[in-house]
This record gives structure tokens, C-alpha cells and sequence, in this order.
């Protein structure tokens, strides 16, 4: 019943497309390219389709034309690097919308460094991450040098830390942070699951001035903080589970409750991410440990069980 309902959400809610304002790496962006003879997969509301026999001509690291591959009168820009690509396919590059790259935590990752990280981005065709809790902070400057061609790496999308009662205990506390992440050029600002009401409106006027959208948790450990305030407030939400608790104070709902929530979250205008603990699994599995704390917990029945 659980997997269903998370179906039914999915599919109601149609998830925008996270687009960065940021321009493309400037070294490796560089020149002119033309992807020819290529199958070009496209992605809309009503699903996935297949062009075949396309030209895709890309200028420093802009898309500037797809057009029909014929080869007698194809007619390409001077110093065009030609990729011949027939048999092959061309999507839009994946996103990585809820990213925690957790690196520089030797304890949890030995030996694991963001030039492996990144690489494996690239090769799997993820193209743009979104990391959500800007610790450590040295993330701007891979996101700043990624910008710059200095660092090979999927475009950064960088996140504030959490703004939470356990981080800023009262209101003058969350807004001296949220100024502060602003002018040290975090992407947005991550909303953590307790703040008080008073909080929670101040976030919004202060993210306002500043110019910074915030994102992230709806709010639930305070009952003062009602489904409304978010829906009225919030672009991005995060964790199917914690928006179940925000809406009917568990995890536990039918589907009709379920397709009642989604209809009311797509109204709002709101993106949504199911984000469940499922994300951690590939890393936290490499340690034994770990898989063998969490190798009962419910959730891993939702995972192929090869």
C-alpha cells in the first residue's frame, strides 16, 4: 500500500526541470560542436520519444540548432568538431535534485575524493547536482571552479546549512545566518524540520531582501507551523515521509489521502521530492557495518532484492 501511494504521488505531481542561471564552464565549453546522425531522446509531460537521423550543434556549451541529418546538404560552421554518432543516443543531461556529498568525512568515505565523485557523475550522465546542506563549505569553491573550467564536474547547485532551532535558537539567530549564507554565495537556503512560526515567516521576509528562495523540509515539529503556512509559502519540498507527518501526523494514510495531498502540493505551485533513505544506499553499503544496522529497517524492502 505504501509503494502505491508514492506511485499515485508521482505521478500526479509533474517535477520542473531545476534550471541554473549559471553559465556553462568556460574551458570546457569552449568551440563548436556537431553531434551528427544522432537519435535524440526527448523528455515532456506525456513521456520520453525518440527523434532519429538529427544534427545537434552546440556553441560554447549552448545548444544552438537540432535539425534533420542529410548528409548532401549538411552545412556546418567553420572549426566544427564533428561527432559522428550514428547507432547513438542523446538525452538531456540528469539531475541530481537532492545531492549530499558528504566528502572530507574520512570516517564514512576512506579514500573517496570529489575527482571520484564527480567522474562518476559525468559517466552515468548526471550533469547538474543540487547538494542540500552547504557543510562543508568548501562546496562553493568546487561549485566556483567547476564555473571556471579549473574542475571537471557536473554544475554545482549549492544549498545553505540548515536553518533549525537547534542551529539558530531564536529569531535574531536565523536572520544574522541567513544574511550571512547570503553573502557567502550559497544557491538558496535549506529550511530543517523545527522552526517556530515566528521563525518560519521571518525566513521568508529576511530570503526576500537578500534574494535567496528557501527550500528544503516542511517544517512539522512545531504544530503552530500548520500545512497551510507551507503550501501559502514554500517552492521545494523534501521527504515524501516528513510531508505525510506535515499533512496528517503520520506516515500511515490512504491512497485517497495520499492523491488529496499531491493535488493540493501541485496547486501550490510547489516542487516535490520524494527523497527517501534509499538515496544513501549505494555509498553507506560499501561499509558492512553499516548495511548490517540497517539491512532490517523497513524501507529495504522497496529495493531490488538482487
Amino acid at each position: 500500500m505504501f509503494r502505491q501511494t508514492l506511485i499515485i504521488l508521482l505521478l500526479i505531481i509533474i517535477l520542473p526541470t531545476f534550471v541554473s542561471s549559471q553559465e556553462p564552464p568556460k574551458k570546457y565549453g569552449k568551440g563548436t560542436y556537431a553531434f551528427v546522425n544522432v537519435k535524440v531522446v526527448n523528455f515532456d509531460e506525456d513521456g520520453a520519444s525518440v527523434q532519429g537521423r538529427q544534427v545537434v550543434l552546440v556553441k560554447n556549451g549552448k545548444i544552438v540548432s537540432i535539425t534533420k541529418f542529410k548528409k548532401k546538404t549538411l552545412d556546418l560552421p567553420r572549426k566544427t568538431v564533428v561527432i559522428d554518432c550514428k547507432g547513438k543516443y542523446l538525452m538531456p543531461g540528469l539531475i541530481d535534485s537532492h545531492a549530499h556529498l558528504f566528502l572530507g568525512r574520512d570516517e564514512e568515505y576512506p579514500g573517496f575524493d570529489k575527482e571520484d565523485l564527480f567522474t562518476l557523475y559525468l559517466a552515468n550522465g548526471v550533469t547538474t547536482i543540487y547538494d542540500l546542506i552547504g557543510h562543508p563549505r568548501e562546496y562553493l569553491k568546487w561549485r566556483d571552479d567547476i564555473n571556471k573550467g579549473k574542475l571537471l564536474g557536473p554544475t554545482m547547485l549549492v544549498a545553505s546549512p540548515w536553518l533549525d532551532t537547534r542551529m539558530q535558537p531564536t529569531v535574531a539567530d536565523l536572520e544574522k545566518d541567513v544574511r550571512k549564507f547570503a553573502a557567502e554565495g550559497f544557491d538558496s537556503l535549506k529550511i530543517y524540520s523545527r522552526l517556530t512560526l515566528e521563525q518560519y515567516l521571518k525566513l521568508f521576509d529576511v530570503a526576500a531582501e537578500v534574494g535567496l528562495v528557501p527550500i528544503g523540509h516542511p517544517p512539522h515539529y512545531y504544530d503552530e507551523i500548520t500545512l497551510q503556512h507551507v503550501l501559502d509559502r514554500q517552492t521545494m519540498i523534501c521527504h515524501t515521509s516528513l510531508w505525510m507527518i506535515m499533512a496528517y501526523g503520520t506516515v500511515r494514510i490512504s491512497e485517497e489521502e495520499m492523491r488529496e495531498l499531491a493535488i493540493k502540493t501541485k496547486k501550490a505551485g510547489i516542487v516535490y521530492q520524494p527523497t527517501g533513505m534509499v538515496a544513501k544506499l549505494p555509498l553507506f553499503a560499501l561499509t558492512d557495518s553499516w548495511f548490517e544496522k540497517t539491512k532490517e529497517a523497513e524501507w529495504v524492502n522497496y529495493l531490488p532484492q538482487e
